[in-house]
């Protein structure tokens, strides 16, 4: 006869939740950041009339942003990690 599970899963479902999790987090912080960037050079091209010079910069200093967000987690994850 098998063991009952434990109420919140088996350890390896929990530690392969945690990781998707961590993982969705990180990809729409990254997502975001583009976003953010794309959304704000459109306001800014509308309104001053540059178009497509500020949507470009927006979604540059957005990609450079979430790669910078993304180092910062993964150097925070070796370190939990104590790698």
């Amino acid at each position: 006869m098998a063991a009952p599970e434990k109420p919140g899963g088996s350890d390896t479902h929990q530690q392969l939740y945690s990781l998707a999790r961590e993982g969705y987090l990180a990809g729409g912080g990254f997502f975001s950041s583009i976003m953010s960037g794309f959304l704000l050079g459109l306001g800014l091209d509308w309104w001053l009339g540059t178009e497509p010079w500020f949507v470009v910069g927006g979604i540059v200093a957005g990609s450079i942003s979430g790669f910078y967000m993304m180092h910062g987690w993964a150097v925070q994850e070796e370190r939990r990690r104590g790698r």
